[in-house]
């Protein structure tokens, strides 16, 4: 997945830098998470290239069907500091944020269950208070400027359009 980050400023959105999540040719290990035991399970499958040039972690999260938010969740583990959790939404909508919550305005519940799983994550990783969290929508449908964030969106976070 390609991702371009936008940082939010009083006047708008900042295209910062784009990336590959996970960058290409990372050794990716899969895990469920079982919401019903808080805890994430190895499928024991593990993603590898032989071209793999950088030396980061990365794990793939896959979350119950319907969990809310967001579809997957992919985590780096490179080092303390530089850690990142991306919860990502797949949407098909030319008009994304108009129909789907974000992490800023999502109902109370979903916060909820967002951060019960954050926490499990940063525990199962040992990850500490440094992690950053982001908002990924891969939104291939999107057409204009659809892919910016509707106003009251206050967080950082990454956006993969169609390209």
């Amino acid at each position: 997945m390609y991702a371009m980050a936008l940082e939010s400023t009083d006047g708008g959105w900042i295209f910062e830098n784009a990336t590959n999540l996970p960058p290409i040719g990372s050794a990716v290990d899969v895990f469920v998470y079982d919401e019903r035991k808080s805890t994430l399970l190895p499928t024991g499958n593990s993603l590898f290239s032989a071209w793999n040039l950088i030396k980061a972690t990365w794990n793939v999260i896959e979350v119950p069907t319907a969990f809310d938010v967001i579809d997957i969740v992919l985590v780096n583990t490179v080092s303390a500091g530089s850690s990142a959790i991306y919860g990502i939404q797949i949407t098909r909508s030319p008009t994304p944020f108009k129909a789907h919550s974000t992490f800023d305005t999502c109902h109370l519940r979903s916060k909820e269950k967002l951060d019960k799983l954050w926490l499990v994550i940063a525990n199962h990783f040992k990850l500490d208070d440094t992690v950053k969290k982001f908002f990924v929508m891969l939104a291939p449908n999107c057409k204009k400027d659809e892919f910016r964030p509707p106003v009251g969106h206050l967080s950082d976070y990454l956006f993969s359009p169609a390209t």
